[in-house]
């Protein structure tokens, strides 16, 4: 309607102005010949725009009735998509699921006969008298200290297939952490007699009890302090000091080893296979899941493991933390739920 009343409005003043052009004098003639022009110039200018926006009004009204059925074709084909996605994560998933499966029936199938090699040679070195060349003692003392490294890596092998928090099942008991550290500081007395390491344990009267469990508690932490005395410089020192604050039961290891750069501690927890390039040259065979195994355990427990350093050769220190009744922790969240 609007394109049809600007088309008449324009043709009728159009043959009024042109029938004037020839009512006056001349130099009026002259005049009125410019403005003639002037308003075919103004005419065409709005005529023109009027058009385009009759046409964009044309394009809008026959999008909005194509929308409909765009929209219904792209959910459609982001359905189709999400679908293949979410199969897509389901055959990997059992993919996952198959190799932790072959990892654990492979661990069990090799770890029997390493650690019949284990005791084999355990039971020949007991019987060695001081008629046995040293050779021969030092070479048994080598396939020992071998065979105890492959049963590490047989070990870390199901670690990493079970390294999700929550994969793991916790088997929780009252017990207290102090037998567990001087078991480990019993198992690891070779290493620190070998590197001269002082270890220091700021004691403290009340070591509580705390709902966890014992085996997975152990395994964290030995993963830490054999860390602080492995990347530890000879005649170094391993300070541990406790404290119970908050309900809260916390342990401090710090050493005086090869400590941590930047670039590395943010690269520690971020890929499980991550070592350092001076972690490498002082322990080659290692594999670089123990610290996420230990905050994988930690973590399962409702505690915390914070690592820090000043930087390299400046030492490390270890903040091991957990709480006295996780248990009660993870009641409430579930009755929250």
């Amino acid at each position: 309607v609007v394109v049809v009343v600007t088309k008449i409005l324009i043709i009728v003043m159009t043959g009024l102005f042109f029938i004037n052009i020839f009512l006056g004098t001349a130099i009026n003639t002259s005049f009125r010949i410019v403005i003639f022009i002037s308003f075919l110039m103004l005419a065409y200018i709005l005529l023109k725009s009027i058009l385009i926006e009759s046409n964009q009004r044309e394009i809008l009204r026959i999008l909005n009735e194509t929308l409909e059925e765009r929209v219904t074709a792209q959910t459609s084909e982001i359905s189709k998509s999400y679908e293949l996605e979410k199969n897509a994560r389901r055959e990997l998933e059992k993919l996952i699921e198959t190799k932790d499966q072959f990892i654990l029936i492979t661990q069990h199938h090799i770890r029997s006969p390493v650690y019949e090699i284990k005791s084999e040679i355990e039971n020949a070195i007991s019987k060695l008298d001081k008629n046995t060349s040293a050779e021969i003692i030092e070479s048994l003392k080598g396939t020992r200290s071998t065979s105890l490294r492959l049963g590490k890596i047989i070990d870390d092998f199901v670690n990493i297939s079970t390294l999700k928090v929550g994969s793991q099942i916790l088997t929780i008991t009252n017990a207290n952490i102090k037998p567990i550290l001087e078991n480990i500081l019993s198992d690891l007395k070779v290493d620190i007699r070998n590197s001269n390491i002082e270890i220091i344990i700021d004691d403290q009267d009340h070591w509580p009890e705390i709902l966890m469990d014992s085996g997975k508690i152990h395994e964290a932490l030995l993963i830490i302090i054999e860390n602080a005395i492995r990347y530890n410089f000879k005649n170094g020192t391993v300070r541990i000091s406790t404290k119970n604050i908050n309900n809260i039961f916390e342990i401090t290891i710090i050493n005086t080893g090869i400590g941590i750069t930047y670039s590395d501690k943010n690269k520690l927890f971020g890929k499980i296979f991550y070592r350092s390039e001076k972690a490498k040259s002082l322990n080659p065979i290692g594999m670089g899941v123990g610290l996420s195994i230990a905050k994988a355990i930690v973590k399962a427990h409702h505690g915390e493991l914070y690592i820090s350093s000043e930087g390299e050769n400046m030492g490390a220190k270890v903040i091991f933390s957990l709480p006295l009744d996780f248990m009660r922790d993870l009641n409430l969240e579930l009755g929250n739920l």
